[in-house]
């Protein structure tokens, strides 16, 4: 007579490879999961630095249409340059959190950036450059901000001034 047996539960061999498999897996993902939570700071500095940089160019924009809107016009690209320093420290504790760079430029008949014609480097035209670099130390090929402020496109006496 043959009797059948039946099989309940995993043998001991089972056991120990599917131990071992899960094991191997775990420590593929812990070696990858330690990557990227190593990372993190990185990713947390630069959005920070990302956030610091559009603040100030805001606030840039803010003084400046202040100054174009308000009394004195054509005096609102020298009162934006003039207060350069506060626009760096981004959260009040009285250190750069950014480096912003004021440049007087005009354009050629091309539409190309040159140097103001004879003038002076760095001379008041009226068009002026600012640039919101994200590390107060450097000014290289960094994360950057740029954008164009101008004078008005008419006289501050005419009728029809466009004010921005």
């Amino acid at each position: 007579m043959i009797t059948h047996r039946n099989k309940h539960g995993f043998s001991l061999l089972e056991l120990i490879v599917i131990i071992l498999l899960v094991g191997i897996v775990a420590s593929l993902l812990t070696v990858v999961i330690g990557r990227k939570i190593s990372s993190a700071p990185d990713v947390i500095i630069t959005v920070e630095r990302e956030a610091n940089m559009e603040r100030t160019m805001e606030r840039i924009m803010s003084a400046y249409l202040a100054q174009i809107n308000g009394a004195a016009p054509d005096n609102a690209l020298s009162t934006i340059v003039s207060n350069e320093s506060t626009y760096e420290d981004t959260d009040g504790d009285g250190i750069a959190d950014v480096n912003v760079v004021f440049q007087y430029i005009t354009f050629n008949g091309a539409g190309a950036e040159v140097a103001s014609p004879g003038a002076a480097p760095g001379a008041p035209t009226s068009t002026l450059k600012v640039t919101v670099y994200a590390d107060p130390a450097a000014s290289g090929t960094q994360r950057h901000l740029t954008t164009l402020l101008t004078q008005e496109r008419t006289t501050a006496g005419a009728e029809d001034v466009v004010n921005y």
